[in-house]
């Protein structure tokens, strides 16, 4: 898998927060599909949108944080999911004990901090770009 075949899901409902993380992300080299809802996640979420990493808000009206974990898992239980949230609340905190290639970044967060959790989640090259896989 090439550097620009990396595709991420980013969900946020404050569009600001949306616009930088898909900056963000679009800089380090990333393919980014940027949603504003849960809803908008778990449909593509549903469909055949190649994902590799879905990144998301916790709390947003409607479908929130935690139905996108959910609707990532039926899809695959093994997608790495990243949490970006000011309040871990005990219901994540349950899923963070026990499902794997799962974490939360907590806001306000620096870039450092987000490549560490990167890292974690999927394989990142140096320079924080995403790694090159063999084949």
């Amino acid at each position: 898998m090439t550097v620009m075949s990396r595709h991420i899901l980013v969900v946020d409902d404050d569009p600001q927060g949306l616009a930088v993380l898909k900056e963000i992300f679009a800089e380090l080299g990333f393919q980014v599909m940027g949603v504003g809802s849960g809803d908008e996640a778990t449909a593509l979420l549903e469909s055949d949108a190649p994902i590799d990493l879905v990144v998301t808000d916790v709390y947003m009206p409607g479908v929130t944080g935690l139905d996108v974990f959910q609707a990532a898992r039926k899809r695959d239980p093994h997608l790495p999911v990243l949490y970006i949230t000011g309040f871990i609340p005990p219901p994540l905190q349950e899923i963070l004990a026990k499902a794997s290639r799962t974490l939360v970044l907590q806001k306000p967060f620096e870039l450092s901090a987000l490549l560490r959790a990167l890292d974690q989640v999927i394989p990142l090259g140096a320079g924080g770009a995403p790694a090159r896989e063999a084949g």
